[in-house]
């Protein structure tokens, strides 16, 4: 996870790399133990490190498929609602909102399989598809700089 960034947010790197130093250590844990095992501001950074790489690098299919969003997405939107967020944070928030609706929608539809419809599940992926390009259209060098500050001050 670790990759050249600006002296901007190397706090918020350094908390990501502090919490994996503990998967290391702990090498039997899965994603939801490691998860647990974390402080606040470790489970935060984790959270947004994963979310920004997994969306940058396979969309939002990506992180839900590997399993990111089912750990951290309820984490994400209680810590933005507890706290606010502004800026490209609440870009962020706001698009996140809208994946969680996408989700429960697909867990619905895989709840009730023999009445859903390819095209409902295809509209699900479609709309998830327009999510990735609203996240892709904020600026991610201010996203990450609002995520450090955020980390640092939470």
């Amino acid at each position: 996870m670790t990759q050249s960034l600006s002296k901007d947010i190397t706090f918020f790197q350094k908390t990501v790399d502090n919490a994996y130093s503990k998967w290391d250590k702990n090498k039997k844990w899965d994603k939801k133990e490691f998860f647990n095992h974390l402080t606040f501001q470790e489970k935060l950074a984790v959270s947004l490190a994963g979310l920004n790489y997994e969306v940058q690098n396979g969309g939002f299919e990506q992180w839900i498929q590997n399993v990111y969003a089912a750990i951290h997405l309820n984490f994400l939107l209680e810590t933005f609602k507890i706290n606010g967020c502004l800026g490209n944070l609440k870009k962020m928030y706001d698009i996140l909102c809208l994946v969680d609706f996408e989700i429960r929608r697909k867990n619905l539809l895989e709840e009730n399989r023999e009445c859903a419809t390819d095209a409902e599940y295809d509209e699900v992926w479609e709309k998830l598809d327009i999510y990735d390009n609203q996240y892709y259209a904020i600026n991610n060098e201010k996203l990450l700089y609002e995520i450090n500050t955020l980390i640092q001050n939470i």
